[in-house]
């Protein structure tokens, strides 16, 4: 319908274009034109057409000043003709403002476009075919309209500014994570090298000082890297990817670590899984992250289990009615995590120390923020339950191909 259109559109040019194509139809006119208020400089701008009519393209809101104060404040649509017959003054005004006709013409019908009684846009309408002449149900079809187009136009306003909100508080949670993981290998170095400068014939001190210099460079590295890893926004092309193939992959790279830290990685795939729709190389990195993370939460803690396990399980969840996902359900008999620690595991900079049950954790705290971004890209899900002592599970959705 028309009215879901509008509601569901209110954003991209040729989605008003399409509205008002569909609208031209309906009403037989001959044209149709939509203008939408410029949130920078508040002059109104062609945001979508139809017809033959050749629309200006942007009109300074001066020009139009002596029509947007009929139009504020009120949602009832504006017959020009009606207005010239009963004002003189209108009538020079409006030969002013239509010039050549590229934004309005003496049988134009204006409809206010308006959010919350703030005049958003305008609505142009051109001459009816066939002399037909406007019913009450028309204008109401048309006022009702254009009612929804300015809430659905108002609300993208809103949402963008709840997302640049969401951004800021990011920034300023990952700047502030930031500066707390370079302020250790930082002062660890500064720290050495003022010991060196009083005692620089202390060969052990220099050796010292050059392993903690390489070790801290490379942990600063790190955080820089996965800092613009987080920051990338791009959502690369997908394509089907078999799950199985790139959770082993994942292990591969892994694979160094499990004999000598007495760690197995047990993989188990359903029948009938189907290939999931994603990036291969994004998803080996999300799966590669959450066994590493296993791994590190096994092999660090002090209560640790003499063989580690982390058992991943593939399986299909969904059916015809539903949307199909790839379940990747990942566990391990690790240390957990406690309740109020798990609304938290997938923020910047939050790590397994902050628990305090692994004192000896190590990390950036970007690997699950990662992850986390990536998964979203996928439009896909993630989530975690755990218990203190009991080890963590995590279930990593992925709509299928």
């Amino acid at each position: 319908m028309l009215s879901e259109r509008v509601a569901l559109a209110a954003g991209t040019k040729e989605s008003i274009s399409e509205i008002a194509r569909e609208l031209m139809d309906v009403l037989s006119v001959d044209s149709v034109g939509v203008y939408i208020r410029s949130e920078i400089d508040f002059d109104y701008v062609s945001s979508g057409s139809a017809g033959e009519r050749d629309w200006a393209k942007r009109v300074p809101a001066s020009e139009l000043s002596f029509m947007l104060d009929r139009l504020s404040g009120q949602p009832k649509a504006i017959v020009l003709a009606e207005l010239m017959h009963n004002s003189r003054s209108f009538e020079a005004e409006l030969g002013h403002a239509c010039g050549d006709g590229k934004l309005l013409q003496s049988t134009d019908i204006l409809v206010p476009i308006s959010g919350f009684s703030e005049l958003l846009g305008v609505l142009v309408l051109g001459k009816r075919r066939f002399r037909a002449v406007y019913a009450d149900v028309d204008f109401l079809l048309i006022e009702n309209l254009c009612s929804q187009l300015g809430l659905a136009i108002k609300f993208r306003e809103f949402e963008r500014m709840s997302n640049q909100a969401e951004k800021l508080i990011s920034l300023g949670t990952m700047a502030a994570g930031l500066s707390h993981e370079l302020r250790n290998p930082l002062v660890s170095i500064r720290t050495l090298a003022s010991l060196l400068e009083k005692t620089p014939e202390n060969l052990s001190l220099n050796r010292s000082f050059s392993a903690t210099v390489q070790r801290d460079v490379k942990r600063i590295s790190g955080i820089v890297e996965g800092v613009a890893a987080f920051a990338q926004d791009a959502e690369r092309p997908t394509m089907p990817v078999v799950i199985k193939q790139v959770i082993l992959e994942a292990k591969s790279a892994l694979e160094y670590r499990l004999v000598p830290e007495r760690v197995e990685i047990k993989l188990l795939v359903q029948k009938n899984v189907p290939a999931a729709l994603g990036d291969s190389e994004q998803l080996i990195q999300v799966f590669q992250n959450v066994l590493e993370n296993a791994i590190n939460a096994i092999t660090e803690w002090d209560d640790r289990p003499e063989q580690g396990r982390i058992n991943v399980n593939v399986d299909l969840r969904g059916g015809r009615k539903y949307k199909r996902w790839v379940d990747v359900e990942i566990s391990d008999n690790g240390p957990g995590m406690p309740v109020e620690f798990q609304s938290r595991v997938f923020d910047p900079f939050v790590t397994s120390r902050d628990t305090g049950i692994r004192s000896g954790a190590k990390g950036t705290g970007l690997g699950l923020a990662i992850v986390t971004k990536i998964i979203e890209h996928h439009r896909g899900v993630i989530t975690v339950d755990s218990q203190v002592g009991k080890g963590a599970h995590f279930r990593i959705s992925i709509p299928c191909a």
